[in-house]
C-alpha cells in the first residue's frame, strides 16, 4: 500500500508497527473493547474506534490494516452473515449487542494472527489471566448459599463469604459456561512453565502465577461438568495418537498422517458424543418438560430451523423465541440455545455462517497439528500443543454447551482459530517451505471459483423456481417472526390485534407456494397465520400439507392438533395431541382464555377435548 504520511513519519510508524510491543498492544486493545462491549453494549460503534486506531496507524504507514491470512474471504463472509443475522433478528437491541461481540471476535482473530514469536509468552499469559479474571468474577457473583443447607462447616463458610464479599450486583455466570472457558484458558499457564529458562526466576511473579492458578483450579473444581471431562479426555486422545506414531522420531509421512488421524479421531468423537452421551445422559435442567429434553432431542428439533432460515439465518440471539414459538408453541422462553455452538451459528446466521465456523475450526485443528510436527523451536511447538488442545476441547465441548456463541461468550468464538493462524505464521517463518494447508495456486483458486460459479448457474437453471421459493419462504418466516415475537415473551397467546400486521408475511409466503407448493416452511407458517386469523379450516389445509412433508416436526404436530380441536374434529385432534404431553394442561388454560376473548364455543371445545384425552 502507498503511505499516507511524510517520509520521516512513515519511517517512525514503520518501526512502530513492526515492533512486537505494537502487536501486543493491538491484542490488549481488542480485549479492552471486548470488555467494554460486555459492560456497555449500547456504545457499540464508538468502542470500534479503540480497535480501529492501530489499524489506521498501519494504513498511514503504508501497510495493510489487517495481516493477510488464508481465511480472509471466509472471515469477510462470516461478518456478512452476522449482518444478515442482525437484520433478521426479532429483538434488535439484543441482536445489536451480540453483533458487536462477533465483530470483537473477528478483531481478536486478526490480533492473534499478527503476533510474533516474542509475544507467545505474553499471549499465553493474557489467556491464562482471562481465566483467572472469570474465576474471580464467578466467586464475587455466584450465590453459594442457594444449595448450602445441611453441609455443616461448608454451609457456614459460604454464608460468611456471601456476607463478607462486597456484592457487585453484576449478573452471575452459568457454572457450566465458566468451566468451559476455564478448560480452554487454564492450560496456557503451562507455556510459562515449559518454556522458561531454568536460570530465570522471579519470586513475586511466580507467587502471583501460582496463587492465580490456585484460584482458577478452585473455581474449575466447583463448576466442572461431565461434558468438560469428556472434552478433556478427548483431547488426551490426540496425545496418545502422537505417541503411537513415534512422536519426534516420526518420518515426514507419518507426521503428515498425524494431522489426518487427528481430524478422523475428532470426527469419531463428535459422532460418539452425539449418539451416545447426548442421547442417554442427564436431562437438561428445566421446570417443565416438553419431551425427553436430551441434547440429541434438542439438536434434532432445532435442525428444522436450517430449512426455515437457510439463507439469512433466524436472527442473532433469536433462538430462544424461535424454539419456544415454532417448536414448542408456548409464549415463554424454554431453552436459550441449542446447546451446540455450530448449530446455533447456522440457525442464527444461516447455513453459510454455520459451515464457515465449522470449517474454520477443522482447518485450525489441521494447522495446529502441523505446527506440532514441523516447528523447530520449543516455544512454537508448545504453543501448537496448547492451541490443538483448546481446539479439540472447544469443538467437542461445543457440541454439548454453547458458551462460545451465547451472549458475551461470542467474543471468544474465533480465538482458537486466530491463535492457530498466528502460530502457523510463526512456524512458517521458521520453516518457509512447510505447507500447513493443501497447496494452492492462483490458477487452482481461479479454476475452483469458476467451477463453483458454473455449478450455481446450472443449479439455478434447473431449480430456479425451487430456489426462489426457498428465498421467499425464508423471507416470509423472518417477517412473521418479527411480528409474532415482537416483545417476546409475553403472558399469553396472540389476540386478533395482531392480524393487520400479518399481511406482508402472508403475501411473501404465498409467493413461495406459487413457485413450489411443497415448500415446508411456507405451508407451516401460513397455517400458523390463518390460525391467528381464526380461519381454522384454511389453517388445517396448510398444516396438513406441512405435516405430510415433516411428520416428526413437533411444532406442526401440536398446531395441527389444536386446529382440529377448534374445528370440533376430536378424533383427529386426539391422534396429534396424544403425542403432546402438555396439551391437557394447556387446554385447561384455553377454556379460560377463549372465554376472555368472547369465544365460549371454543372454550367448550377445549373442555370436551380435555375429557377425550383423559379417557385414554
Amino acid at each position: 500500500m502507498i503511505s499516507l504520511a511524510p517520509l520521516w513519519i512513515q519511517s517512525v510508524l514503520d518501526r512502530l508497527v513492526h515492533s512486537h510491543w505494537f502487536s501486543l498492544a493491538e491484542l490488549l486493545l481488542v480485549f479492552a473493547a471486548g470488555i467494554g462491549w460486555i459492560v456497555r453494549p449500547e456504545v457499540g460503534i464508538w468502542l470500534l474506534l479503540v480497535v480501529v486506531f492501530p489499524r489506521l496507524l498501519r494504513v498511514i504507514a503504508g501497510k495493510t490494516p489487517f495481516p493477510r491470512t488464508r481465511f480472509d474471504w471466509l472471515i469477510a463472509l462470516f461478518v456478512l452473515t452476522a449482518i444478515s443475522g442482525y437484520w433478521a433478528a426479532y429483538d434488535k437491541p439484543i441482536a445489536w449487542s451480540k453483533f458487536w461481540f462477533i465483530i470483537a471476535s473477528v478483531f481478536l482473530y486478526y490480533a492473534l494472527a499478527a503476533q510474533p514469536k516474542k509475544n507467545l509468552v505474553y499471549v499465553s499469559n493474557v489467556f491464562f489471566f482471562l481465566g483467572v479474571g472469570i474465576s474471580i468474577y464467578f466467586l464475587l457473583t455466584h450465590d453459594f448459599t442457594a444449595n448450602s443447607a445441611g453441609v455443616g462447616f461448608f454451609s457456614n463458610l459460604t454464608v460468611w463469604w456471601m456476607q463478607s464479599v462486597h456484592q457487585t450486583g453484576w449478573a452471575p455466570l452459568v457454572p457450566s459456561y465458566v468451566s468451559g472457558v476455564l478448560t480452554l484458558t487454564a492450560p496456557f499457564f503451562l507455556f510459562r512453565l515449559h518454556t522458561r529458562a531454568p536460570h530465570r526466576s522471579f519470586v513475586l511473579a511466580d507467587l502471583l502465577f501460582y496463587l492465580s492458578a490456585g484460584v482458577l483450579i478452585l473455581v474449575f473444581i466447583m463448576t466442572i461438568t461431565r461434558g468438560v471431562v469428556v472434552a478433556i479426555v478427548s483431547a488426551m486422545g490426540v496425545w496418545i495418537i502422537w505417541k503411537v506414531l513415534g512422536s519426534n522420531e516420526a518420518t515426514e509421512g507419518r507426521k503428515r498422517l498425524f494431522s489426518f488421524l487427528v481430524l478422523a479421531y475428532l470426527g469419531f468423537v463428535l459422532l460418539l458424543v452425539h449418539i451416545g452421551l447426548s442421547s442417554t445422559g442427564t436431562k437438561l435442567p428445566s421446570q417443565i418438560r416438553f419431551g425427553a429434553d436430551t441434547r440429541t432431542e434438542l439438536f434434532d428439533r432445532s435442525l428444522s430451523f436450517l430449512a426455515d432460515f437457510p439463507l439469512t439465518g433466524g436472527g442473532l440471539n433469536s433462538f430462544p423465541g424461535l424454539y419456544s414459538n415454532y417448536i414448542l408453541n408456548i409464549p415463554f422462553f424454554y431453552f436459550i440455545n441449542s446447546y451446540n455452538t455450530f448449530l446455533d451459528v447456522a440457525i442464527e446466521q444461516g447455513l453459510m455462517g454455520g459451515l464457515i465456523i465449522f470449517y474454520l475450526y477443522l482447518a485450525a485443528v489441521w494447522i495446529s497439528s502441523r505446527i506440532i510436527t514441523t516447528a523447530t523451536s520449543l516455544e512454537v511447538r508448545t504453543f501448537g500443543w496448547l492451541i490443538l488442545y483448546a481446539l479439540v476441547v472447544a469443538t467437542v465441548h461445543g457440541t454439548m454447551y454453547d458458551y462460545l456463541y451465547n451472549g458475551a461468550g461470542a467474543f471468544l468464538l474465533l480465538f482458537p482459530v486466530g491463535a492457530a493462524v498466528g502460530g502457523m505464521h510463526i512456524a512458517a517463518r521458521e520453516e518457509p517451505n512447510e505447507s500447513f494447508l493443501p497447496a494452492t495456486t492462483h490458477g487452482g483458486s481461479l479454476i475452483r471459483f469458476v467451477l463453483v460459479i458454473v455449478f450455481l448457474a446450472i443449479s439455478w437453471v434447473f431449480n430456479a423456481d425451487k430456489i426462489r421459493s426457498i428465498w421467499y419462504a425464508n423471507l416470509g418466516a423472518v417477517q412473521l417472526a418479527q411480528v409474532e415475537l415482537d416483545g417476546f415473551p409475553n403472558n399469553g397467546w396472540h389476540t386478533l390485534a395482531i392480524v393487520p400486521r400479518l399481511e406482508e408475511p402472508t403475501i411473501t409466503l404465498q409467493t413461495s407456494l406459487q413457485l413450489d407448493p411443497q415448500n415446508l416452511t411456507a405451508n407451516h407458517r401460513l397455517g400458523l397465520i390463518y390460525m391467528l386469523q381464526r380461519d381454522f379450516s384454511l389453517a388445517a389445509h396448510y398444516l396438513e400439507k406441512a405435516y405430510h412433508l415433516s411428520p416428526n416436526h413437533r411444532g406442526i404436530t401440536k398446531a395441527l392438533g389444536y386446529c382440529y380441536v377448534w374445528l370440533g374434529e376430536y378424533d383427529r385432534a386426539w391422534f396429534f395431541l396424544a403425542q403432546i404431553p402438555e396439551s391437557s394442561d394447556e387446554l385447561d388454560v384455553y377454556t379460560w382464555w377463549w372465554g376472555t376473548q368472547g369465544r365460549e364455543d371454543l372454550a367448550e371445545k377445549a373442555a370436551l377435548m380435555i375429557a377425550r384425552l383423559n379417557q385414554h
